[in-house]
């Protein structure tokens, strides 16, 4: 009985809360999916929804769902007295932590079923049901904080977050069914809602199919009774932000959101599918190669609930990534709920020898890890080692290299819990049923913390476009005053408008892909509006800095150019139409 110890709750949360907080605290929105889902987080607390669904600083854009910028948005305007972009970060911390919930009660229902738990003793003495299910549900928390490849993604301000949290809530939905039918159809019904309205058709279809396959086992027999309904909900939650762009006069959303959904199927291309192929055992360790050593292991009971229910879920969401157009690491989280489930069954089944060498190559591997970056810091503040300061200086000059005492303390800490679960692996000779996640665990926690805290004013230092911002800011000197954007990308619009109250030209409503939600620039109309411009240029695509001849409507003026000091190839000009052209009235 001893295997199945219970892992301390107060231990297991504090885990939880720093994970889910750490790399959240002192950054900025940076580029890429993270601006773009402040941006339209952002239109909803201003009240530009009602005007256009889904936008970024003026720009309309039909992507995914909106449900999820809704609930960002209703955060900011909740916590004044925070941020706006601290604010929109809370609601991603506690979509960790649902997650979480989530995951440990499905793995804990679906090891309560009799083909889950280890085999009677002749004379007694085998693990308690209820016992032996909390301390497998213990390792899949423990995997999902030691699964490092999702933890920047977990971080964003995207609508696979929230995907990922409501898909967990899924798995305990199927799990719950076959104990309590009732509450398990209320449950799946009110999450297939939610997930319609947030990542539309790429969410629901995927989700229906895998209880459609999952509930053909005997055991689901309450599910699949219930599958009709479920469906019900998922087409309505899908269908409800159709139906609030009809409310709203919005016709053109309708079309877009559409688009969006049917284009987003298809052949994945075979750049991609290599990238999936090399990417995703790295990006999902443990829980992928871990997953897939399970279903070796339990390969005699393929049919048994917790191995059919997570083996199946992998199988349909894979092929799921294959039926897309683009993927990313974003995307490909959607794989992980039924990975980590079939994960945390490996556990048990794990022999001793298979056990330690896990755990050793972790305790050396994640050790050095450590120690690696407490020397890059202590390079980049004491100037020690000389060689390796002056390489690490050399990539941000300009950068203060104070100390940031509170996070200092807060790195301190967390490396002293590191050699804490170090000194109890070394010194514990109980074979708990969680050993081999909690050191991965323990160290993915200690190494995404360290940076969260050491490196968090670096990073932000490189990334983020507040000194554009505030540079474009005093340049235009009156920000009343309309700007035309030119070849800018969504997130460019979305921090440039946030942090130098930039008010963008009202752009049409177009059809967002996600290469465009990744920087891609957004199309211009050939006539402009205000009497402003801001171009986003690449150097690389344009060889003079001094002739502009794809300007529209000219002449211009180059009043102001600036760039991020740490990107050489992009530059930002701000340009004003001259007098002696016709003055074209501000937008209002």
């Amino acid at each position: 009985e001893h295997s199945t110890q219970k892992l301390p709750r107060a231990l297991l949360l504090c885990m939880l809360v720093a994970y889910a907080v750490s790399g959240l605290i002192g950054r900025d929105p940076w580029r890429g999916d993270d601006a773009v889902g402040f941006g339209m987080a952002l239109a909803v607390a201003h009240g530009e929804a009602w005007t256009q669904l889904q936008s970024v600083a003026g720009a309309g854009v039909a992507m995914e769902g909106p449900l999820w910028f809704f609930i960002v948005g209703a955060f900011i305007k909740l916590l004044p007295f925070l941020p706006a972009h601290i604010a929109a970060n809370v609601p991603v911390a506690l979509c960790t932590l649902l997650a979480a919930y989530a995951l440990w009660h499905a793995v804990y229902y679906l090891a309560k079923t009799p083909a889950a738990q280890p085999l009677a003793l002749a004379l007694g003495g085998q693990p308690k049901p209820i016992a032996y299910a909390r301390a497998v549900a213990d390792g899949s928390v423990l995997l999902l904080l030691a699964t490092f490849g999702i933890a920047l993604r977990m971080h964003e301000i995207n609508a696979q977050t929230a995907q990922f949290a409501l898909l967990c809530g899924v798995m305990l939905g199927a799990s719950l069914s076959l104990y309590k039918p009732s509450l398990a159809r209320m449950v799946l019904c009110i999450l297939l809602a939610l997930l319609g309205s947030t990542t539309g058709l790429l969410g629901i279809l995927p989700t229906l199919v895998w209880l459609a396959v999952v509930s053909t086992l005997p055991a689901w027999h309450a599910l699949r009774r219930s599958l009709p309904l479920i469906a019900l909900a998922a087409a309505l939650g899908f269908a409800a932000p159709f139906a609030m762009a009809y409310s709203l006069n919005q016709q053109a959303y309708i079309a877009a959101l559409w688009a969006w959904n049917m284009g987003s199927f298809g052949i994945i291309a075979w750049g991609r599918f290599t990238w999936l192929l090399s990417n995703l055992p790295f990006f999902a360790w443990p829980a992928v190669p871990f997953a897939i050593a399970a279903m070796w292991r339990w390969r005699r009971y393929w049919r048994a609930p917790h191995v059919w229910a997570g083996a199946s879920y992998v199988a349909v969401f894979m092929a799921t990534l294959l039926c897309r157009t683009t993927v990313n690491d974003a995307v490909a989280m959607s794989v992980l709920p039924g990975a980590l489930v079939l994960a945390a069954f490996l556990l048990p089944a794990l022999p001793r020898t298979w056990m330690n060498a896990i755990d050793w190559f972790g305790v050396m591997a994640l050790s050095f890890a450590a120690a690696l970056i407490w020397l890059v810091w202590l390079a980049m503040t004491a100037g020690w080692p000389p060689v390796l300061a002056k390489n690490v200086l050399r990539l941000v000059p300009g950068f203060d290299t104070a100390v940031q005492w509170p996070a200092l303390l807060v790195a301190t800490g967390v490396s002293f819990f590191w050699l804490f679960v170090v000194r109890w692996r070394v010194l514990s000779a109980k074979t708990v049923v969680w050993r081999a996640a909690v050191v991965w665990s323990a160290g993915s926690l200690t190494l995404w913390v360290l940076i969260g805290s050491l490196f968090m004013p670096y990073a932000n230092h490189i990334k983020t476009y507040r000194s554009v911002a505030l540079e474009l800011k005093a340049a235009l000197k009156d920000n009343s005053q309309c700007v035309s954007p030119l070849h800018l990308g969504l997130p460019q619009r979305a921090v440039l408008a946030y942090f130098g109250e930039v008010r963008f030209e009202l752009h049409p409503l177009q059809v967002a892909t996600d290469k465009l939600a990744d920087n891609a620039p957004i199309d211009t109309p050939v006539q402009v509006g205000c009497n402003w411009l801001l171009e986003y240029a690449s150097l690389s695509q344009r060889s003079s800095l001094q002739r502009q001849p794809y300007l529209p409507d000219g002449p211009w003026n180059l009043v102001w150019e600036g760039r991020r000091f740490r990107d050489k190839d992009e530059r930002f000009r701000l340009y004003q139409r001259q007098p002696s052209s016709p003055n074209l009235p501000t937008q209002q």
